[in-house]
């Protein structure tokens, strides 16, 4: 499995993981022999972010959403900062709070593959940069930074 980079020497924000079926062919001038497929799956590793967050620009008042993806050994705890305060401590379970720089009520659905960050009826308070913390026994990775822009405030994106 190839991830492409498109000439870029960082990583992509997103990247199949490498787990999955795979068989190999081997061909010659007699034809051609097929393995029996094998299973690749990660197990006892750090949590590795498939799907990033991507930035986002809202009017006033409406609902936004970040969300990743993430495989490797559960249990993974997820810990959502705003302008690089932490809006939480790590968590696996889904909560709502508030966020103390607009008002605005956030809630955060973790399950077993990610975590989603809802702000709900953006106010210009919740302009800024936003990213996301995985944790499990094997360490921490830490998502891209987005950023959220709202509509008629702040400089924009």
């Amino acid at each position: 499995m190839r991830c492409d980079t498109n000439g870029i020497s960082t990583p992509p924000t997103s990247c199949p993981a490498p787990v999955g079926s795979y068989l190999v062919t081997v061909t010659n001038s007699l034809g051609a022999v097929t393995s029996a497929p094998v299973t690749l799956s990660l197990t006892n590793s750090l949590p590795l972010i498939t799907l990033q967050p991507g930035s986002v620009a809202a009017n006033v008042g409406t609902n936004v959403s970040f969300t990743i993806t993430v495989i490797g050994t559960k249990p993974m705890f997820y810990q959502w900062f705003f302008n690089d305060v932490a809006l939480f401590s790590p968590t696996n379970a889904s909560l709502t709070l508030t966020n103390p720089a607009s008002g605005s009520w956030l809630l955060v659905t973790n399950g077993l593959i990610g975590s989603s960050l809802t702000v709900t009826s953006t106010l210009p308070g919740d302009e800024g940069a936003y990213k996301v913390s995985v944790s499990n026994t094997f360490g921490a990775v830490l998502s891209d930074e987005v950023l959220l822009d709202v509509l008629g405030f702040g400089s924009g994106m």
